[in-house]
């Protein structure tokens, strides 16, 4: 019956396949055929235009015409008004009066001429213009001639593809009916097979009910196995318990013992005296087995932590005699070096001002924390402190200092920036003498806004902005 129900679900599957192809099938011939309307509609439209624009160029032919014949007229006209002024030119004695009547006469002409000609370009103009729209149809016809084809074809490919449609149709038809053909005899089937469940069905009720009271019986048993197998259990887990008690209060096993035990007749007694026993071994304490082994650990680990602490006070005394020695080593080579620095400091101090002297003091003894102290005696003044002297004198012996520090150990490339911006015209006249005097040792890159000491460079390099937005680099060579 199973396997009837699954073919019946599949015939229905398939019949449900089949109407769902049936519909699109439909809906692809619908919209086929109004896809082929629209294209008559939009021949018709064309053949339409076709005829209109034909009509139009018959007209343009026939105003072709009459401008020719127009223009004959014109020519005709131009030599008889030619014809008649030769003859005015022969009678010109003949009187003023047929002059004037004749200038009219040639005046009414030249303005039917004018308006002929007028008239002549317009025409031609619309002619041209007409002629321009006939080729933009021409073109629009062309076009629409060559999109007919292609829907023409593509009508003709829906037109087969309609017909395989109805085929498919046709089949699907044929199919279903075949269908329905199965699912009656199914359906018989399927109902024979009904009425022989329900016979056994009927048969199997009473074989049901034996097997009902023959389970209840089993049940009652099983229940019973299973209580004495719980209580089996039960003295194998109280047996188990007993026998690791015993090994781990008195560490010996049953089957050790077992044969040197007698029944014991005092229970009572005998656990009086077993509680005794535990007492007296409670009250002895807890003993270390593994105190030996820990001792030694112990002692390894001190000897071991010594040796560390020997070498961590060893590595201290050397580091405190390292850091002494370098204390010293520092102090001597700056009390070398300060004295050389003071000494430069008192001559580049006199080059610098033309006179005078200065120098660098400690206040402490303490050379290495301790502060120092700038003092200067410019020309005609006392010596007095640094912070006493004017912006241009700080500014000076500040430059003092720095090219005495630089002489201890001269670089080879030095840049200053503005170091001179404080100083006067006279001043930055000495200060240039001076770099120059020591380019000897050194090169010199200033960066100054300096008159004076851009005319006492080599070369000098600038920025500029000739246009907004874009910097360009300038250099001279002034030497």
């Amino acid at each position: 019956r199973q396997e009837i129900d699954d073919k019946i679900g599949v015939l229905n599957k398939e019949i449900m396949l089949l109407g769902e192809q049936l519909k699109y099938f439909s809906m692809e011939r619908v919209k086929a055929e109004t896809e082929f309307r629209n294209i008559e509609g939009k021949i018709n439209e064309s053949d339409n235009q076709k005829n209109e624009i034909e009509e139009l160029l018959k007209k343009i032919s026939t105003e072709k015409l009459r401008l020719e014949d127009d223009l004959e007229e014109f020519g005709r006209i131009e030599q008889e008004i030619g014809n008649e002024l030769l003859d005015i030119k022969e009678d010109s004695k003949s009187g003023d009066q047929k002059a004037a009547d004749f200038s009219t006469k040639i005046s009414d002409i030249r303005e039917k001429i004018s308006g002929m000609t007028a008239n002549s370009e317009r025409l031609l103009a619309e002619r041209n213009g007409v002629l321009n729209l006939a080729e933009h149809i021409k073109t629009q016809i062309d076009l629409n001639n060559k999109e007919i084809g292609e829907r023409n074809s593509v009508i003709e490919e829906n037109r087969k593809a309609l017909e395989q449609i109805n085929k498919d149709i046709q089949k699907a038809d044929e199919e279903l009916k075949k269908l329905d053909v199965q699912e009656k005899e199914l359906s018989k089937v399927v109902s024979d097979l009904m009425k022989q469940k329900a016979d056994i069905d009927s048969g199997m009720s009473g074989f049901v009910s034996n097997l009902t009271s023959i389970n209840d019986s089993i049940n009652n048993l099983r229940n019973r196995l299973n209580s004495h197998v719980s209580k089996y259990e039960k003295y194998i887990n109280d047996i188990d318990f007993s026998k690791n008690r015993l090994w781990e209060d008195y560490e010996v096993t049953y089957d050790n013992i077992k044969d040197e035990c007698s029944p014991v007749e005092d229970p009572s007694g005998m656990a009086k005296e077993i509680s005794k026993l535990k007492n007296d071994i409670k009250n002895i304490g807890p003993v270390n087995l593994d105190s030996v082994e820990e001792y030694r650990e112990l002692s390894e680990r001190i000897e071991f932590m010594t040796s560390q602490r020997n070498d961590i006070f060893d590595a201290k005394t050397n580091l405190e005699k390292v850091i002494s020695d370098l204390v010293n080593e520092m102090q001597q080579q700056f009390i070398t070096h300060f004295e050389i620095i003071n000494n430069n400091f008192k001559r580049v101090f006199f080059d610098l001002f033309g006179g005078g002297t200065a120098e660098i003091v400690l206040d402490s003894d303490d050379v290495l924390n301790c502060n120092i102290e700038i003092k200067a005696q410019p020309p005609g003044k006392k010596l007095q402190s640094l912070t006493l002297l004017s912006g241009g004198e700080r500014c000076l012996t500040a430059i003092a200092l720095l090219f005495a520090i630089l002489e201890l150990k001269p670089s080879p490339f030095v840049i200053l920036d503005e170091v001179e911006a404080a100083l006067d015209d006279v001043n930055v006249t000495r200060f240039t003498d001076f770099v120059r005097r020591y380019c000897v040792k050194s090169q010199f890159i200033l960066v100054t806004h300096r008159k004076g000491t851009m005319e006492a460079c080599d070369r000098m390099y600038g920025v500029t902005m000739a246009e907004r937005g874009i910097s360009k680099i300038l250099s001279m060579r002034l030497s």
